[in-house]
């Protein structure tokens, strides 16, 4: 069935808009003051606008450029492209309408362009990659979208890897992908294949977080990515619809669209539900707290140091800069007895954690 030229905003759809709206306001400050060259590719752009109205994130993520408070006092000497590409004719005209509405009431800033492109993603970017990339000299950031699972294929993703300091936000849909996946049809189980950039996903297949822990362990070990997060978005009946997933090299980047996820989900930084009751959002999420994981890595094992901690945080749900100094180790020093020694620079005083040389976690996990 041939999906509509446009359709309306769900829930899910304006948390997504929003996590990618929070990083790039991010993004946008740090990246344009570091490299005089970036570009920001939407991979499937669609129409630019919803049936009420709402902005697509084409628009979005082109306004964040133009309205970015920080930008707009000290304008960057950094050129920022905004490669938006589109299968479907109908909808590139729409988009090219929506864009030209859009730069005829708020000019986009002088270092800013911008290039709607006609073809598939994986066409479009695997064909040229070296032209878009500046032959990997260009860090991309890639908002990747699809309606399905089909032609966003690992190996595509792996060059991407290879542009350092680039990213990828890729909507894995795995209601769509579980749905064919127990089917044993021949041609989808191929995508499926070129997805993962493995066959191995098929002795997981039903199983929902086999599914996706093995997509991630993909994007690290398969593409590259050292980093990968996923953020979890939830029907009505407390289904999962699709999986937010980030693939970064850079610890800045998770910090970002951590924070990105927990102002979306500040109860776990990791889901979102639609459902009419909020209370069910919490009815299976349990995560553990960062106290009990600290102590379940790092108990009786001797001194580490905070670059230890650190990295060991930036793989849980957790943020190293929002969660662990003093939301976790103050209170961890605190306690009676304290459950972390602490080793600070001299003149540091206690409660401080900017100049740790190293610590040591005391008590252990009970069983």
């Amino acid at each position: 069935m041939t999906e509509p030229v446009t359709w309306s905003l769900d829930p899910h759809g304006r948390v997504k808009h929003l996590i990618l709206k929070r990083h790039l306001d991010a993004w946008l400050p740090i990246m344009t003051r570091t490299f005089k060259q970036l570009l920001y590719v939407d991979g499937f752009a669609g129409p630019g606008v919803y049936e009420g109205g709402e902005p697509g994130s084409p628009i979005i993520a082109l306004r964040a450029a133009i309205h970015n408070a920080r930008l707009r006092t000290s304008p960057p000497s950094c050129v920022l492209g905004f490669l938006l590409i589109e299968e479907r004719d109908d909808r590139v005209a729409i988009l090219r309408e929506q864009i030209r509405n859009l730069v005829r009431a708020t000019p986009l800033p002088r270092w800013t362009k911008y290039l709607v492109k006609h073809g598939t993603f994986e066409d479009v970017i695997s064909r040229w990659f070296d032209h878009w990339s500046l032959k990997g000299r260009r860090p991309m950031f890639l908002f990747i979208d699809p309606f399905g699972y089909s032609g966003i294929p690992m190996s595509l993703i792996a060059r991407i890897a290879t542009v350092p300091h680039s990213e990828c936000l890729i909507n894995f849909t795995y209601k769509s992908i579980n749905r064919w996946a127990i089917h044993g049809d021949r041609a989808r189980e191929a995508h499926l294949d070129d997805l993962y950039g493995s066959p191995d996903w098929r002795s997981r297949r039903g199983d929902e977080h086999a599914m996706v822990d093995f997509y991630l362990a993909q994007l690290g070990s398969r593409a590259g990515f050292q980093y990968q997060m996923p953020f979890r978005m939830r029907n009505r009946v407390g289904a999962t619809e699709y999986y937010l997933t980030f693939a970064t090299n850079s610890p800045k980047g998770l910090t970002v669209m951590k924070a990105a996820a927990w102002k979306a989900d500040p109860h776990t930084g990791q889901v979102f539900s639609d459902a009419d009751d909020p209370d069910q959002l919490f009815l299976d999420v349990a995560p553990d707290s960062l106290r009990s994981l600290l102590l379940r890595q790092f108990a009786g094992k001797g001194w580490v140091t905070m670059g230890d901690v650190e990295e060991f945080v930036r793989h849980t749900h957790y943020s190293e800069e929002q969660h662990l100094r003093q939301g976790t180790l103050a209170p961890m020093e605190k306690e009676n007895p304290p459950s972390v020694e602490v080793e600070r620079e001299p003149g540091s005083r206690k409660g401080s954690f900017n100049k740790v040389r190293r610590l040591r976690f005391l008590a252990q996990v009970r069983p």
